[in-house]
């Protein structure tokens, strides 16, 4: 048999790698021609050569889930290896609690999500300066001036993905003179 490396077909194996956000490592088979490049511009994923195999690192994944397509060439041939990693999914705030005096405030609640979110409020004496945003985002929270006799207490719901987390604002009441 007469062949040459370039008759030789370029195929990589798997062609297909599903992951979780963690980093991870594969080796993916190369073969056919060895004199093969990869045209792979994604800051997450790294490729080095292995005699016939490609070493495949993924970092880990911080926001949404992400995918690429690479392709391995060889002269006029192409192969494909596609890439899917779950986000991470990470929802946090950085306070459970506000604890506000009679004339209420402004006070500032850190969310960390990195696909749509929402924020809302029962209680029409708390307002927030945002409602929805899809990324990192402080949200300033406006406590009115009580005139209540009693404590009050309202709740801001953060949600996200079907998950709630929730703030519990309590304010003081409001100066109150006993009337004989």
């Amino acid at each position: 048999c007469n062949r040459t490396e370039e008759d030789l077909l370029l195929e990589v194996c798997p062609e297909q790698i599903e992951c979780l956000s963690e980093g991870v490592e594969f080796e993916i088979e190369v073969e056919g021609p060895q004199n093969w490049v990869t045209d792979n511009t994604a800051d997450w994923i790294d490729i080095s050569r292995e005699q016939s195999s490609a070493l495949v690192k993924i970092s880990e994944a911080k926001g949404a889930d992400r995918q690429n397509r690479i392709m391995f060439s060889s002269g006029s041939q192409r192969a494909y290896l596609y890439i899917r990693q779950s986000g991470a999914h990470i929802f946090s705030i950085n306070t459970t609690e506000i604890k506000a005096g009679y004339k209420g405030g402004s006070w500032t609640v850190a969310v960390e999500c990195h696909e749509p979110w929402t924020v809302s409020c029962e209680s029409g004496w708390v307002v927030t300066d945002i409602t929805e945003a899809s990324s990192p985002q402080e949200v300033t929270v406006e406590i009115a001036e009580s005139h209540e006799k009693e404590e009050r207490e309202a709740r801001l719901h953060f949600s996200c993905n079907g998950k709630t987390l929730t703030v519990r604002i309590i304010q003081d009441p409001g100066p109150y003179i006993a009337l004989e």
